[in-house]
């Protein structure tokens, strides 16, 4: 066994023993087995994996629980495995590689959406999420902004 396949045993074997609500991830690579066995974190509600090189993320969507998941800085381009985490109520994907955001309007629960310097066209599907409050679109695509109009609790608007 090589220091890095015993550092990744080690490093499972502390995630699963984790008891916090919270769990941070920043600046550093995550092996995609890590990513798996990060499902596995039943009690996690808070998740923040930002600038961590990550484009697969799609086990996440096992992470019921989460209701602040946090991906900013990645390689992210399909959002649909989030589309899944209904539980949502703040979502940060800026500065990925995002133009699509069809599936969003699944995640009734969003209060605060960050998707500011992707590079996103469309924003009808963000009209369902009735709850949202506070929302970020700065440095994308966006022509209309009418879409928008629709969500009466919005409070925060950056674009």
């Amino acid at each position: 066994m090589d220091n890095t396949t015993g550092l990744i045993i080690l490093i499972l074997i502390i995630l699963l023993q984790l008891k916090e609500r919270e769990l941070k991830v920043q600046r550093m690579w995550i092996a995609p087995v890590l990513i798996a066995y990060l499902t596995e974190l039943k009690k996690v509600e808070e998740l923040y994996l930002r600038e961590t090189k990550l484009s697969d993320y799609s086990p996440l969507n096992e992470m019921k629980s989460i209701t602040r998941l946090d991906l900013i800085g990645n390689n992210i381009e399909d959002i649909r495995p989030i589309c899944t985490l209904t539980s949502l109520k703040s979502l940060f994907l800026s500065s990925n590689n995002i133009s699509n955001i069809t599936g969003i309007n699944q995640l009734t629960n969003l209060e605060e959406l960050s998707l500011g310097y992707n590079t996103i066209h469309s924003i009808q599907p963000i009209s369902e999420l009735k709850n949202l409050k506070e929302l970020d679109l700065k440095y994308n695509e966006i022509n209309d902004i009418s879409p928008l109009s629709k969500l009466e609790q919005l409070n925060t608007l950056q674009y």
